[in-house]
């Protein structure tokens, strides 16, 4: 009986290096997560302060990414980059990832465009508002 119980351990023991890097598939053949993408630029929240911008990032898995609705092109190495046009104020960003097994990651950064004041003869204006001050 101990014999078997040894046995049983050791097999498990050089089979466990194997099962741990084994990919679970479903019963439909799909992958049970759905892809994962990394936005490099811009991180969520930020404060832009021109009308367009580089979203970039990498995807980990051969998918269909969308921004804002438009197909990115996915480069070999699993980067993107695409522009997006901002309008003034608050803007979302929405990146769906979309794997051949209808998994779907869906984000949506959150950026605020503000306009730079206009500049006169190179110099920036500002207007300071002193209601209030004492």
């Amino acid at each position: 009986m101990k014999t078997r119980i040894i046995l049983i351990v050791l097999a498990l023991g050089c089979l466990l290096p194997f099962i741990s890097n084994t990919t679970i598939q479903a019963a439909n053949g799909g992958e049970h997560e759905p892809p994962l993408f990394v936005v490099d630029y811009p991180a969520n929240d930020s404060l832009i302060y021109v009308n367009s911008l580089t979203v970039r990032g990498v995807v980990n898995d051969d998918c269909i990414l969308k921004i804002n609705g438009n197909i990115v092109t996915i480069k070999p190495d699993k980067t993107f980059s695409q522009e997006v046009s901002l309008s003034e104020g608050n803007n979302g960003i929405i990146m769906e990832a979309e794997d051949s097994a209808g998994k779907k990651q869906i984000v949506t950064l959150k950026t605020t465009y503000v306009k730079q004041p206009d500049r006169q003869n190179g110099n920036i204006v500002v207007y300071i508002n002193w209601d209030g001050f004492a």
